[in-house]
């Protein structure tokens, strides 16, 4: 994990394996091929986003799959960045945004202490790392 601060908060910067993020991708793709299931983890209406494909991740697979690699990540981040040293990380929400030609998610705010995002499948015209690194920081601010 690189802890950067390029605008005031402290922010980190990690790479999940790939394994993870396809694990992550095949869920989602299960997902949405289930009309019901699609329908009922649908976390549109709890966003701001413009966008038609917002899925909530079933707690199920985040206590299998993100729970511990998520939890090892922030509470190192906490470590690194205030010096303390959390017992306890709880994931309010996890949702992925499928997001598609002329959608967008305007500017925004989340409640938490912490926020991430990350993301699982770039389109072909963003493969430059400086694009996506950009990105993400447009994102985050």
């Amino acid at each position: 994990m690189k802890v950067i601060s390029p605008f005031g908060p402290k922010i980190a910067k990690l790479k999940f394996s790939s394994q993870l993020i396809n694990k992550i991708n095949i869920e989602v793709d299960r997902i949405n091929s289930n009309i019901l299931l699609a329908k009922k983890l649908d976390y549109s209406k709890k966003l701001v986003g413009q966008v038609k494909q917002e899925i909530s991740l079933p707690k199920s697979f985040i206590k299998k799959n993100l729970d511990k690699i998520i939890s090892i990540n922030i509470k190192d981040f906490i470590n690194k960045t205030l010096g303390k040293r959390p017992k306890i990380v709880k994931i309010k929400n996890f949702w992925v945004v499928r997001q598609f030609s002329n959608e967008y998610n305007p500017i925004h705010f989340h409640d938490g202490h912490i926020s991430g995002v990350g993301y699982l499948k770039v389109p072909n015209f963003l493969d430059s790392k400086k694009k996506i690194l950009k990105l993400m920081e447009l994102l985050i601010s």
